[in-house]
């Protein structure tokens, strides 16, 4: 089980099981909650530990989807973040996309923080339109898979295709690598279209202080 013991924006982790075997992991978990007073969410990526005796609830139930290396289209508009500035115009526009409260009382980025820059694993897209940011995705390469991630459009400028331009910048940040994404269900049959099938279940759970 991977662990992390610092305080962060709830939309990060605590605790991801890196595999089936759930003994092992239930009694970290148990030592780190006896430990910690904080918020601590956890994603059972086998969706094999059940948690509600430690005080926690199952915030979330999705599917991995993975899609095979290959066949990606032509980039259009996108571009790739590298500075302080788009940084936080892509921020600002995710937080819109997600359209979730506790993410606009964050200060700039309190989400995604610049050291995201300095990190050769990962890759920041936008789409604009007439220079606003509109649209926008994370690759993260690691592990030999792209992971995808943040893919949000602001709201007012959905159902353009924007979000299938910077999920495909994403995967092409490395194409000859398979990639993953974890998506919603309102966006589960656009990845299916674009080639990703679900693999499996995981479970995310969240213990309030």
């Amino acid at each position: 089980m991977w662990l992390c013991t610092e305080s962060a924006p709830f939309i990060y982790l605590s605790a991801i099981t890196l595999n089936e075997e759930s003994a092992e992991q239930r009694s970290r978990l148990e030592r780190l909650v006896a430990e910690d007073d904080r918020a601590v969410s956890v994603c059972d990526c086998w969706s094999h530990l059940d948690l509600h005796d430690l005080g926690f609830e199952k915030f979330e139930e999705e599917a991995w989807y993975v899609r095979n290396p290959g066949g990606l289209p032509p980039i259009g508009d996108i571009e790739r973040v590298r500075g302080p500035e788009a940084l936080r115009e892509f921020e600002h526009a995710n937080t819109e996309g997600f359209e979730t409260k506790e993410l606009h009382e964050l200060e700039p980025f309190g989400v995604y923080g610049e050291a995201v820059l300095k990190d050769p694993r990962m890759h920041v897209f936008v789409r604009r339109k007439e220079g606003r940011v509109v649209s926008g995705s994370i690759a993260c390469v690691s592990s030999g898979v792209v992971g995808v991630y943040s893919v949000a459009t602001v709201p007012a400028f959905r159902r353009h295709g924007y979000g299938e331009e910077v999920t495909w910048a994403a995967m092409a940040a490395e194409p000859s690598l398979p990639a993953t994404l974890q998506p919603t269900h309102e966006g589960a049959a656009l990845y299916r279209r674009m080639g990703f099938v679900p693999v499996g279940r995981y479970t995310k759970w969240l213990r309030l202080p």
